[in-house]
């Protein structure tokens, strides 16, 4: 959603046709390049893989845990380590210099880039960062609901996209960090105004909040969540990025939250 909205403002995202289609669980779509996914996975599971699965997914969630099973979907939670996609990334240096030129100015969203922006520094070219954070309680009801995953692991899994991030994370690159909850808050034009504002000022566009607010669908953030009985290295990364964000989506550099997440991860 929070890549719904920044469209709504105008930022380019790359051809619709390229881009995840919409199902049961994003019925406004993913907003995701196929190519990028791609190129993730193999980052991430390894060259070659049969990255279908992801692309079109089972609907009903039995067949869907059935898929996760029997295809290399499992290996998704598994380690991965920085040597191995390092390894990997040489393999397919090629498809990530030639996407990353081919979408020079594009907003590229796939939360698989917490895990693989380094090797996406080294081959291609990043010109800034939009971190979008959420509850984590919140995102692993909607993961255990949707593939079936147990609480624990996907709380797990929340702590290990964001610890990778911050271990990769060159502290003068250029970063926003977007707050989910905060669309949902009293506040929230408030909150959208000052996000046109940044997103105006990397883009050159005019801010648009009037599409970015009718982007809100309150019917689509299906899990509320509170931060009870969060594990505390979890609740201490969350209220971190809380904190680091509390100034609203404005650009900086990632140098403040590398310091105060090193002080909890």
């Amino acid at each position: 959603m929070t890549t719904q909205i920044l469209s709504a403002m105008g930022a380019p995202l790359g051809k619709p046709e390229d881009m995840i289609g919409a199902d049961e669980w994003n019925k406004s779509g993913y907003f995701e390049s196929k190519e990028a996914v791609e190129l993730n996975l193999q980052l991430m599971l390894g060259v070659g893989i049969d990255t279908n699965i992801w692309m079109d997914p089972p609907v009903r969630p039995v067949k869907r845990l059935a898929s996760f099973v029997t295809s290399p979907k499992w290996r998704y939670f598994l380690p991965c380590s920085d040597k191995d996609i390092t390894q990997r990334a040489e393999k397919i240096s090629k498809p990530l210099q030639s996407f990353s030129q081919r979408n020079a100015g594009v907003f590229v969203k796939d939360p698989r880039f917490a895990v693989t922006h380094k090797a996406w520094t080294e081959h291609g070219h990043v010109e800034g960062i939009i971190l979008s954070f959420r509850n984590p309680n919140s995102v692993a009801r909607s993961i255990q609901k949707r593939d079936l995953i147990p609480r624990f692991i996907s709380l797990k899994t929340w702590y290990k996209y964001n610890a990778e991030f911050l271990r990769n994370l060159k502290s003068d690159t250029p970063l926003l960090l977007v707050d989910y909850d905060q669309f949902f808050d009293e506040n929230s034009h408030g909150y959208i105004t000052q996000l046109a504002q940044s997103l105006a000022n990397v883009t050159g566009q005019k801010r648009v909040t009037k599409f970015a607010k009718e982007a809100i669908n309150i019917s689509e953030r299906h899990h509320l969540g509170s931060t009870a009985h969060l594990p505390k290295k979890i609740q201490n990364a969350y209220n971190a990025l809380k904190e680091c964000s509390a100034a609203g989506p404005v650009w900086t550099d990632a140098e403040h939250l590398c310091n105060r997440l090193d002080e909890v991860i």
